[in-house]
């Protein structure tokens, strides 16, 4: 299991690669807990979803923009981390 962090001209992107998925730390920083990263979808939102996926933690990525959201839940959850995406407006009391 292994990080990958790059620089690009607009942000900085943490992208969890798995290099052996059976190698995996005996112990993760956040395993068995839950995290709720409200714009989740671009961004650093979407960098903390990655990375706290990687270190075990199951996501739930909370945005407006319901296509970015989708796609990043399945880019997590191919490389091996537990994420879904809701579909939510945080200035919409309704919504919460």
């Amino acid at each position: 299991m292994g990080l990958r962090v790059w620089r690009t001209s607009r942000q900085m992107e943490v992208l969890y690669y798995p290099q052996n998925p059976t190698n995996r730390r005996q112990t993760m920083r956040l395993e068995n807990k839950v995290a709720f990263i409200s714009g989740g979808t671009r961004g650093m939102g979407a960098c903390e979803a990655r990375l706290f996926a990687a270190e075990g933690a199951r996501v739930a990525i909370g945005d407006v923009l319901r296509e970015e959201g989708e796609r990043l839940a399945a880019v997590i959850g191919e490389a091996g981390g537990g994420c879904i995406f809701v579909q939510l407006d945080v200035t919409s009391l309704a919504q919460w």
